[in-house]
């Protein structure tokens, strides 16, 4: 355990070596084998591709949520496609009358899964069947979130999945469709895509190793790179270089071999309650914490990417966090400009307030512990 003291709480899951080379034949949860089902590199690439099939086309609208991290957004501007946005309530679910607003004019609407909790999308359905337009359901926060016993959003024309986020992948997305078909069956990634993420993905499990000399030496190898790739292009390359903007170049591309072949090995029932616990244990250790305001609860249905708070010293907290080595999520930093966040202040507020604490099935007791100490240690200062 004393090695463990001073490990640093990585705000993402990293993968054990023997399941980035773990040979397995099982199948993939329901629905991700499905014939209503393709796998591909992402899921801004699904995104791209339930454009394709829904047939939308350049000058027609499209209903989004306010509450967005901009990255969603490009497919559909990609495509030509104009926008319009509604608000979200407070149960993270699109409010009624705004939604109604939106997808006036609108030839499709796309709702989304915030953070691994199941919006209630039952009067966004409704309203969309009466007007005839497809409803895409955003699941890529919701991997193993499940509405009864079925996997989220298969109650949409289409839903798109993120694996990667959940699961440690070089990559993975999915879209799911309630009728139609692809026009082109995905492609093979660019290799140097998902060596650059398995390189990611080694490099997070040695700094979050066990052994401080592992952790030391990453370090001290991750500086050496930082310097050398500064030093040949004049600026650090991005560590999230690939998610930035929309990619172009990423387009039929599908999910990896490699990738597939890890998630086929993946424990799915562990992650899942790993994280539901997690969410339990951080939501009873913050309750009363002054300035802390949880955007959710643990619904039953719910596989949490995190545990979403709003902080009133946001910032204050993000440093003192990064300075004890714990990693959290600033929620969607970046404002988007095709955004009027003028008529969304509480989205904004959202934006510029929310962070999601790690919850995820890599973590331990101890780092869960640690995680909670400084939060706490930070709160009486």
């Amino acid at each position: 355990m004393e090695r463990l003291a001073n490990r640093p709480v990585a705000s993402m899951p990293w993968p054990s070596l023997s399941a980035l080379f773990a040979r397995s034949t099982r199948s993939l949860p329901y629905p991700f084998e499905a014939p209503q089902t393709t796998l591909w590199t992402s899921a801004r690439i699904a995104l791209w591709e339930a454009i394709q099939v829904l047939d939308l086309r350049p000058g027609q609208r499209v209903a989004l949520p306010a509450f967005c991290c901009g990255s969603e957004l490009e497919p559909f501007l990609k495509a030509g496609l104009e926008l319009s946005f509604f608000a979200v309530g407070d149960d993270l679910s699109p409010e009624p009358n705004s939604f109604r607003e939106a997808i006036e004019n609108a030839s499709a609407a796309m709702a989304t899964h915030y953070f691994g909790l199941p919006a209630d999308l039952s009067a966004a359905r409704d309203m969309a069947w009466q007007r005839k337009i497809p409803l895409i359901e955003d699941c890529a926060h919701a991997l193993y979130a499940t509405e009864g016993a079925t996997q989220i959003g298969l109650s949409g024309d289409a839903a798109i999945f993120s694996f990667w986020k959940t699961v440690p992948l070089p990559d993975g997305g999915a879209l799911h469709l309630r009728a139609g078909a692809v026009r082109a069956r995905p492609k093979s990634p660019p290799p140097e895509l998902i060596r650059h993420a398995t390189r990611h993905l080694l490099s997070r499990s040695m700094r979050s190793h066990s052994v401080g000399a592992v952790r030391a030496l990453e370090d001290m190898r991750q500086r050496l790179r930082r310097k050398k790739t500064s030093t040949a292009s004049g600026t650090a390359e991005p560590e999230n270089w690939h998610l930035i903007k929309f990619p172009d170049e990423l387009i039929r591309a599908g999910m990896a071999s490699s990738s597939q072949r890890i998630f086929r090995g993946t424990d799915h029932a562990f992650v899942r309650e790993s994280r539901r616990r997690h969410f339990r244990e951080l939501e009873a250790a913050f309750a009363g914490i002054r300035g802390f305001t949880p955007m959710s609860s643990l619904g039953e249905g719910a596989c949490p990417l995190y545990f979403p708070v709003l902080v009133d010293d946001a910032a204050g907290l993000r440093k003192a966090l990064a300075a004890e080595a714990v990693g959290v999520k600033h929620i969607w930093p970046y404002f988007h400009s095709s955004v009027p966040w003028s008529r969304f202040p509480r989205e904004r507020h959202w934006k510029e307030k929310a962070i999601g604490f790690p919850v995820h099935q890599s973590l331990s007791d101890g780092d869960v512990a640690r995680l909670i100490d400084v939060v706490k240690r930070w709160s009486r200062s």
